[in-house]
């Protein structure tokens, strides 16, 4: 006679397996927060769930590669605006981007962001803040 606990067993077993043979692969969604500061084509930051980074924009390609400790990760900005001054030379702007892939642990990353926060266009400084979803093959 099979015990009820040893037939869970069996059947998680069972459907693990199922799973390993089709060789299906499924991406993974992962939200991202986080915050970054940078000056000219320069930006640091954290966010979750990518932990600490650096990071350098291209303004030739609109690109930008994000270097973390678990390797890089790409990304094209679709848009950007400045959407109004609040100081001299200080204005609010909103970006928005896609990812476009990496390597290592981002190897085939993909997903969108949000970018918002504030640009001083006298000296370069920005800040900003994240809000996305990082998709994982």
């Amino acid at each position: 006679m099979i015990r009820p606990q040893n037939l869970a067993k069996m059947l998680f077993a069972a459907i693990l397996l199922m799973g390993i043979q089709s060789g299906e692969t499924r991406a993974q969604d992962f939200p991202l927060k986080g915050a970054f500061a940078g000056n000219g084509n320069d930006f640091s930051g954290a966010a979750f769930p990518i932990g600490g980074f650096t990071g350098l924009f291209d303004p030739n390609t609109g690109t930008a590669e994000w270097t973390t400790y678990f390797g890089t990760l790409s990304n094209q900005t679709t848009s950007f605006v400045l959407v109004q001054e609040v100081y001299p030379n200080v204005y609010y702007y909103e970006q928005s981007v896609i990812f476009t892939g990496g390597s290592g642990f981002y190897a085939g990353a993909g997903g969108t962001a949000d970018f918002t926060g504030f640009i001083n266009l006298a000296t370069g400084d920005y800040v900003g803040f994240i809000d996305g979803v990082l998709t994982r093959d």
